[in-house]
This record gives structure tokens, C-alpha cells and sequence, in this order.
């Protein structure tokens, strides 16, 4: 994607600022042209009626400033079963289907083992 300003030919107004994705995406008339910003046009003003600012990235949402903050998922359901667990030995009666889940990963623990 290119950031462009659309020109007229004729006074060298800037009339838009276009982003281009490919070639095809604008077709230009005779009396218009295109012309890539760069380091010496960027916050510019031209003809005292445009400046070319750069896109400002998007604001994260809170759940992508969240996840990008939490701990691994892997590490997060080790700290839970690992609390049923705890809890089955304390005496607490557990759900059927929370009991089920832990006795199936407490298996696949016994059957690979750390090593």
C-alpha cells in the first residue's frame, strides 16, 4: 500500500491524498496526476491548503492490550488444573466433568512424564 497525493496539473493543487494498493485500483484523468510522498513533503504544506499526514496506526482494543499482557494460555490452565488438583486432595468435591477433565490430563501426564 502507497500512500499518494492526487495532483492537479494544471495549478499543482493537491486535490487528495490516495492510497494505492496496486496500480489498477485508481484511474486518473488527463488533468491529474499522481505523486508519492517522501521525507522532504511529509507534514508539508502545499499551496497553504494540504498537508500530507501519515496514517496513525489503529488504537488496540482493551482484549488486544489484555492478551498481549497475560501470561501464556499453556502456563494459565497448568495453574488451574494444578488447583483442582490440590482441591480433589484437600477433600473438595469437584464437578463430575471438572473431575473427569482433571483424571484424563493427570493420564496423559503419567503417560509422558517430564523428563
Amino acid at each position: 500500500m502507497k500512500n499518494q497525493f492526487l495532483i492537479n496539473k494544471e495549478t499543482q493543487e493537491i486535490v487528495n491524498t490516495v492510497v494505492i494498493r496496486k496500480k489498477s485500483d485508481y484511474k486518473l484523468d488527463d488533468d491529474h496526476e499522481l505523486i508519492e510522498p517522501n521525507d522532504q513533503n511529509i507534514g508539508d504544506t502545499y499551496d497553504k491548503n494540504y498537508v500530507f499526514i501519515p496514517p496513525v496506526p489503529p488504537v488496540p482494543t482493551y482484549q488486544e492490550l489484555r492478551k498481549a499482557e497475560y501470561p501464556p494460555e499453556g502456563g494459565q490452565l497448568d495453574v488451574i488444573w494444578k488447583q483442582f488438583e490440590q482441591m480433589r486432595t484437600d477433600g473438595t468435591v469437584l464437578l463430575s466433568e471438572t473431575d473427569a477433565m482433571l483424571t484424563k490430563i493427570k493420564t496423559v501426564k503419567s503417560k509422558y512424564p517430564k523428563k
